[in-house]
């Protein structure tokens, strides 16, 4: 039947994207998009707008990436697929970083934190710096600003990767416009 055929194209699609083959991948999830549109399968529709932001964001294909992801989000939200939102929040904090847009990153990745707040941290670690050189991974760091109660006053927390060569760090300035922060 055409349902079980929107899900075989869909999971293949995924797998597909998960080995690199994106435009592939996205060519067969946009075909079972059709057919469960076709079908009015909600939480399909919403899974395949899913996947399509995934691919497209892996693709550098950010307004896209974006569009489907707000698609995923809005529909999920509307019924309430709680996984769904959660990997819609992960997904457009990553567009939004890709796209240099900290404040919609930040906004999405704090939605994410409320829905996990025995894990306090995960906002922070979700905006790490992935440091590269010549386009090789050397590391990640993971600056911080605190605020202690007592003194009321923010202090910065440098992220440091000490190695033979000489060390890296990312230090965390004073707040801009658009909640941004200067970065030495």
């Amino acid at each position: 039947n055409r349902f079980s055929v929107a899900i075989l194209m869909v999971n293949i699609g995924y797998c597909l994207m998960l080995q690199g083959k994106y435009a592939e991948g996205i060519v067969h999830v946009k075909e079972s998009l059709a057919i469960v549109t076709d079908l009015g399968s909600k939480k399909c529709i919403c899974e395949c707008a899913h996947d399509l932001s995934f691919g497209y964001m892996q693709l550098r294909k950010l307004d896209k990436a974006e569009s489907f992801g707000k698609k995923a989000l809005a529909l999920a939200e509307s019924e309430g697929y709680k996984e769904i939102i959660k990997n819609c929040y992960y997904l457009l904090g990553e567009i939004n970083y890709l796209n240099g847009n900290e404040e919609q990153r930040d906004y999405y990745f704090y939605q994410l934190q409320n829905l996990y707040p025995h894990l306090p941290f995960l906002r922070d670690f979700l905006c790490t710096f992935d440091v590269s050189k010549n386009s090789k991974p050397v590391g990640k760091l993971y600056p911080e600003k605190r605020l202690y109660n007592v003194q009321q006053m923010p202090m910065t927390e440098a992220a440091i990767d000490s190695g033979i060569f000489g060390d890296l760090y990312v230090s965390l300035g004073e707040p801009v416009a658009g909640g941004a922060w200067t970065v030495r």
